[in-house]
């Protein structure tokens, strides 16, 4: 599942669900529904996370191994 990914990112960035929320612009709330699989997380944010943490897409989609 996806969020794995961007769990892991989040630990090797030292950022709290809270911390990301104020990188993408989200309520904290909204963060911990999009890693709990709640609700799906917009390509907006995913984009600007890959680019962030200089990872694909494809990588946070759990489409490759490897960011």
């Amino acid at each position: 599942m996806f969020p794995n990914n961007i769990k892991a990112e989040m630990a090797r960035n030292e950022l709290s669900q809270s911390d990301l929320a104020t990188l993408l612009d989200v309520s904290p709330t909204t963060v911990k529904n999009w890693l709990c699989g709640k609700t799906e997380i917009p390509s907006s944010a995913l984009i600007r996370m890959s680019k962030e943490w200089r990872v694909s897409a494809d990588y946070l989609l759990s489409l490759e191994k490897t960011g």
